[in-house]
């Protein structure tokens, strides 16, 4: 934000970025009924798989707003995406017996983030220009698509719950959205005509959001399971062999976007280039997990 110091008119920029993301996961995902007895639950394990193989373009548009100068501050709003990433996987198929009659969906893992930013800053000039010093609040509205596979413990008693009744394979989908407000600060110092380095740093947020999670159970066609489920009425019990359980519940999060810490340096060897270079580190490791507070009845 130091840099807006010396912008001398509005403006507004349009980029669009071509992406291929290709991270590689490798599931070891077993489980055991006695010590030294693991055994298969469905995923494909051993093997390196990537996203699903797709490129996509990620178009962004930012535009400055140059306010009236105020006692020499240069003030301004900007609108970017500082955050979008999409990956798809199909890492999960249930083994025979656990479910015959409805597929599980082929995305069984999906993380899907976008954030827009609206970010008012204000910059001022010191050192008869050499020195310069910016802010801004970053207001961001977040969305977010997260689906796993949960591999939930039936509970049901012996002799119910040996395979393939000892787990249930649930889908687990969440979408919701929310705001979050943050700050960043940045300072730029021009050594010489040819020479300038700067700093910047982002504060961490959290993205207060909220939506629906949806859990579905796959059940085994399995008579002794539906007994266990619907033992009250036989028939019913057995309609569900094999089939589907739902539950749509109000589901609230908070989601904690990193903090970000940056130097960079210009060059500008003749009037009309200038070369660049950037160092950025993005403490994505304070995002270790995701609580939920659910609302609603859940018939599951």
């Amino acid at each position: 934000p130091a840099g807006l110091a010396f912008q001398t008119k509005s403006e507004v920029n349009f980029s669009i970025m071509v992406l291929n993301p290709r991270p590689k996961f490798t599931p070891d995902v077993t489980f055991f009924q006695v010590e030294k007895d693991r055994y298969e639950v469905g995923y494909r394990n051993d093997i390196k798989w990537y996203p699903e193989d797709k490129t996509f373009s990620l178009p962004s548009f930012s535009g400055f707003l140059k306010f009236p100068e105020l006692n020499g501050f240069i003030t301004g709003l900007a609108i970017f995406i500082p955050y979008r990433s999409s990956f798809e996987w199909d890492l999960f198929d249930p083994l025979p017996g656990y479910n015959n009659n409805i597929p599980y969906p082929g995305i069984d893992h999906k993380g899907d983030l976008t954030v827009l930013d609206f970010h008012p800053s204000v910059a001022r000039q010191f050192m008869e220009g050499k020195l310069s010093l910016g802010a801004g609040i970053s207001i961001q509205k977040g969305d977010l698509t997260l689906r796993k596979v949960d591999l939930v413990p039936s509970d049901f008693p012996s002799p119910y719950n040996n395979r393939p009744r000892d787990l249930f394979a649930v889908d687990n989908n969440f979408e919701g959205d929310g705001w979050g407000v943050g700050a960043n600060i940045g300072l730029l110092y021009k050594a010489s005509p040819k020479f300038q380095i700067g700093v910047s740093v982002r504060s961490p947020m959290t993205l207060k959001l909220s939506g629906t999670r949806t859990l579905t159970v796959y059940l085994p066609n399995d008579s002794l399971t539906a007994s266990q489920i619907e033992p009250i009425d036989p028939v019913a019990a057995n309609h569900r062999r094999g089939y589907t359980l739902s539950s749509i519940l109000d589901s609230d999060t908070k989601f904690k976007l990193p903090a970000d810490f940056g130097v960079g340096i210009a060059v500008m060897p003749y009037s009309n280039l200038t070369l660049t270079l950037d160092v950025n580190l993005t403490t994505w490791s304070s995002l270790k997990e995701l609580k939920f507070e659910e609302k609603g009845k859940d018939p599951l």
